[in-house]
């Protein structure tokens, strides 16, 4: 396992045992580093609850250029700046403290630039980002933010449909008809939210139904128009009895949305 060397300026040891018995909370050394592009950095420590006065988790420690005396500063910044580490001779990492902390080590390996930039050579660098206190390797930091945001979604959905009387998500309150080979039922019934009076009925659309529904519709077309009757101008009006059957079953086969839909681009004719 590689060691990330540290370079404080202060006595760190003695600072995480004042702080936690000043604030009563455990405290932990993360890094020394700037915040940013400055040209100077801070021993940054950790507790992992907020200050219950200022609200932050991390602050920084250094003496003031201009009065030389000890300042505290928050230092929550440090979780959104980039870390570029290189190996030394003995295969130990170091990163640069800030823009002109200038680091080279006999294998050639150099670092430049603190959290201002990554300057460095023809060699392997490593990015790492500090998380709850801890240096960690960017790449696994990110792909394991992903698998857990993903994870939660998850979650959070199978939690709206457990509960649907506080999440106010729908629900399936119902279902009817035979199963198939993977246990599915023929139709199911939706509830838009909990408490609600009004209820959908989805079903499945096989391969034949796709067929029936596109014959239909065939059908209804071919019906839905006045017919004039040769040698005469008497029109003959639409079957209104066929098409409301064939309504009927276009209801049933088709999905609710996909039906009122088609419904609507297709109104049964009327005379004027």
């Amino acid at each position: 396992m590689k060691i990330i060397k540290h370079e404080p300026l202060l006595d760190i040891v003695r600072v995480c045992e004042l702080y936690a018995e000043k604030d009563g909370v455990p405290i932990t050394y993360v890094c020394t580093s700037a915040l940013g592009g400055e040209a100077q950095a801070i021993d940054i420590f950790y507790r992992d609850t907020p200050h219950p006065k200022f609200g932050n988790c991390y602050f920084g420690l250094y003496h003031n250029a201009m009065s030389g005396k000890l300042t505290i500063t928050n230092a929550d910044r440090i979780e959104s700046v980039e870390f570029g580490l290189i190996e030394d001779d003995d295969g130990n990492l170091h990163y640069s403290a800030h823009r002109h902390d200038y680091k080279m080590f006999d294998n050639g390996n150099m670092i430049d630039g603190g959290r201002s930039y990554v300057k460095s050579g023809m060699h392997p660098v490593h990015i790492y980002v500090v998380r709850d206190g801890k240096m960690v390797v960017k790449d696994f930091f990110l792909s394991r933010i992903d698998s857990l945001e993903e994870e939660n979604k998850k979650l959070k959905n199978i939690i709206r449909s457990a509960f649907p009387e506080k999440s106010g998500e729908f629900f399936i309150c119902g279902k009817g008809g035979n199963r198939d080979e993977m246990g599915l039922p023929e139709r199911i019934i939706i509830c838009p939210t909990y408490g609600s009076d009004n209820m959908a009925v989805y079903k499945k659309v096989e391969d034949c139904d796709l067929v029936i529904i596109d014959d239909l519709k065939d059908q209804f077309h071919r019906n839905n128009k006045f017919d004039k009757v040769d040698c005469s101008d008497d029109v003959l009006e639409p079957d209104y009895n066929l098409l409301n059957a064939i309504l009927t079953v276009l209801d049933y086969y088709m999905p609710c949305k996909d039906y009122e839909e088609w419904k609507k681009m297709n109104p049964v004719v009327k005379r004027l």
